[in-house]
């Protein structure tokens, strides 16, 4: 009887290790991608967040009357509710007075002393970013 000594793989058996070796290797590139997606998805939401933290803190510190609101509604992407009132926009006339626009009335029952005389207003900010709006309640000067 003749003995054959084996050397090196078979067809089958080298077409086998790069199916398994494919799988593996695909597996693993999925798994990073869905990592990959992840970590941008968040990257992206802390920078929208970090950008409306500072409109907020920039409408605490600076706005102090309805014409500094104005022009600060101007150069930021913000959303103006007057409470009591609605969602507003802010015009200028032509004598230099500041015009309120209902554009989206509230649909809120307050009490006399919050309607639109004591010049509470909601300040949220806008942004595409899911789970990024954030909003403050500032007084403002009449």
């Amino acid at each position: 009887m003749i003995k054959r000594k084996r050397r090196g793989f078979t067809l089958v058996e080298g077409l086998i290790s790069i199916l398994l070796v494919s799988a593996i290797s695909m597996t693993s590139l999925l798994i990073v991608n869905g990592y990959y997606k992840q970590t941008y998805a968040r990257d992206k939401e802390i920078t929208a967040i970090a950008q409306n933290i500072n409109t907020i803190e920039s409408v605490k510190a600076d706005v102090h009357t309805v014409r500094q609101l104005y022009d600060f509604s101007q150069s930021h992407d913000i959303c103006i509710i007057a409470v009591g009132i609605g969602e507003v926009k802010l015009t200028l006339k032509a004598d230099g007075k500041i015009k309120k626009e209902i554009t989206a009335p509230e649909n809120y029952e307050f009490a006399a002393k919050l309607k639109p005389n004591y010049g509470l207003y909601r300040i949220e900010t806008k942004g595409a970013v899911p789970n990024s709006k954030l909003m403050t309640i500032i007084r403002i000067k009449e």
